[in-house]
């Protein structure tokens, strides 16, 4: 009778289903029967799958003796400057041991330029752009000219990431519930709240991720599911459960909305129905730190790279579903014994992709995965390319301009060398913008500090928010959002 009632109950799980318009159960085994999509299975695929490749240099050096030749000498010959590991495309990447912590001073004659201020009109992704990179932004002032409130939102930033996204007049955000909120700044109230969740996952903790496309949008969160909203409409348009938790920022192009997982599972999703387009799983991580998959797009070479919390990193072509290349960074991370990846989103630039380990700023060709340069620098937060430069600031409190072409150090400068305030006061720095040409830093207990983009020097220093920042501001229509830790939206223009 009791192996009965099982199979009867193995029957009912794996055939329930689960309105699309409400956001209760759903078929579940839809997930298995996507599974068989993973593009690592294809034949193009396999051999980094297996990892079954070899360097060109490792073979240059290892297989020269014939038939007396190891066995990784019929191994798919990778396109790639660096020495493997054996029996594995993924790439070692050399650890250095003196962190950089020196105080530069510009030469003078050097004439510095970065890219003119930009007025954005919407804030559509975590990161902004497709390539995770941020523009120098336009701002029309630092005055507060509205203060809205926002009590609903949750009280605990999830890992310092812009949770407040803008879309025309409406900021749309996730409240403590996990319901999603589109507020008008122009009648100051809420437009829309839309629930997903029901009564059974009231205690659950939900972490969303969203993205807008074409007023449409689409969240992927911690319990596995996936939705789209309609703003027009005000309703849901597809909802599918995945049964894992998603862990990235999204990304869409071309219709394919891409998310991943914990278990470093990367999803291509089709934007109109929510079904699979095609999935590939990459190493998995047992334990799981600050850092999460982050997603970033290469829209000139067609390629998703997708930096996973194995230190790995993909470059995926989204059209023919080919991986081009894989490095490896988990090496280079001695944070503990366990060897964590602990890494900042990657950046790509003028055929550059920027990595950040925890201990390394390295720069590769975005096309083939050459390196082009690597340094012994600690990233604090993720860097900004401006025209040629790059500026990044490091754990050691120094802001820092290279050259993107050769990672040279133009200038270096610790942020507290010239202010007034105590460091402890001013607090950690969380933000990092540059806005009217000034490279702007913000700290977690509400100061303002901008400096110079052509030496490092200290040009303004104000708390703007008398009670902190909660979450990471944003820019659209030459108004700065930002919001205290008294769940108070402030706009400054």
């Amino acid at each position: 009778m009791q192996r009965l009632i099982l199979i009867f109950s193995f029957f009912f799980i794996i055939n329930c289903s689960f309105d699309s318009k409400t956001g209760i159960w759903k078929d579940a085994s839809e997930a298995i029967i996507e599974s068989n999509k993973d593009i690592g299975d294809l034949k193009e695929n396999k051999e980094y799958k297996q990892q079954k490749t070899i360097s060109q240099k490792e073979h240059d050096d290892d297989c020269k003796w014939g038939i007396v030749n190891p066995p990784k000498c019929k191994y798919k010959i990778i396109s790639t400057y660096e020495t493997s590991s054996a029996n594995s495309k993924l790439e070692d990447v050399f650890f250095v041991d003196k962190i950089f912590n020196d105080v530069i001073n510009v030469n003078n004659e050097i004439v510095l330029k970065i890219d003119p201020p930009l007025n954005i009109k919407n804030w559509h992704q975590e990161f902004l752009f497709s390539n995770n990179n941020t523009p120098n932004f336009k701002l029309s002032g630092k005055t507060i000219t509205n203060k809205y409130r926002l009590k609903e939102l949750p009280s605990d930033p999830y890992l310092n990431s812009t949770i407040i996204l803008s879309n025309k007049d409406n900021v749309i955000f996730q409240d403590k519930k996990g319901q999603i909120n589109i507020f008008s700044l122009s009648n100051n109230k809420k437009i829309w709240t839309y629930n997903f969740y029901k009564k059974e996952f009231k205690k659950y903790k939900k972490k969303i991720s969203l993205i807008i496309d074409k007023n449409v949008i689409y969240a992927a969160d911690n319990l596995g599911y996936i939705y789209a909203l309609d703003i027009k409409s005000q309703s849901i348009l597809w909802s599918k459960f995945y049964g894992i938790p998603f862990r990235s920022n999204l990304k869409i192009i071309n219709k394919q909305l891409f998310v991943a997982n914990q278990d470093n599972i990367l999803y291509s999703i089709n934007t109109d129905n929510g079904s699979t387009n095609w999935t590939f799983a990459t190493s998995l991580t047992f334990l799981k730190n600050k850092f999460k998959n982050n997603l970033a797009i290469d829209v000139n070479n067609n390629n998703i790279n997708f930096l996973n919390t194995s230190g790995e990193l993909y470059s995926i072509n989204y059209v023919n579903k080919k991986i081009n290349w894989v490095l490896n960074f988990k090496y280079i991370s001695k944070t503990d014994d366990l060897k964590q990846f602990l890494g900042k989103p990657i950046i790509i630039s003028n055929e550059s992709i920027l990595i950040a380990t925890d201990n390394s700023f390295l720069n590769y060709n975005s096309f083939s995965g050459s390196k082009n340069w690597s340094k012994p620098i600690k990233l604090a937060l993720k860097p900004i390319v401006s025209n040629n430069l790059i500026y990044l600031l490091t754990t050691s409190n120094l802001l820092v301009c290279l050259n993107l072409s050769d990672g040279n150090v133009i200038w270096s400068q610790n942020i507290y060398k010239n202010t007034n305030k105590k460091q402890n006061k001013i607090g950690t720095i969380k933000d990092f913008k540059i806005i009217n040409n000034n490279l702007s830093l913000f700290s977690k207990n509400g100061y303002l500090l901008s400096f110079s983009y052509k030496n490092g020097s200290l040009t303004y220093l104000s708390k703007i928010s008398r009670a902190g920042l909660l979450y990471k501001p944003i820019l659209t229509n030459g108004t700065m959002f930002l919001v205290d830790k008294k769940k108070k939206l402030l706009a400054f223009k």
